[in-house]
């Protein structure tokens, strides 16, 4: 369990960035990616789905994180 925890939160993380980067790569604007509570962030369709999916197994690995914990206690 610890292992799939891990993986999500890392394959969530490299997803949320590699959308950055591909972001700032496209735009050359990285005050967007900085800044990004301004929502000045204008992505494509694809790189929303990226993104989202991120969130999701970022949020995924917290939830088995907090799960292991509390298995623990």
């Amino acid at each position: 369990m610890l292992e799939l925890q891990n993986l999500c939160l890392f394959a969530g993380l490299g997803l949320v960035l590699f959308v950055c980067a591909r972001y700032a790569r496209r735009t050359h604007e990285l005050r967007s990616v900085v800044l990004f509570w301004e929502r000045r962030l204008v992505l494509t369709r694809q790189e929303t789905h990226l993104q989202r999916a991120g969130v999701v197994l970022l949020s995924l690995g917290v939830a088995l994180r907090y799960l292991l914990v509390l298995q623990g206690a």
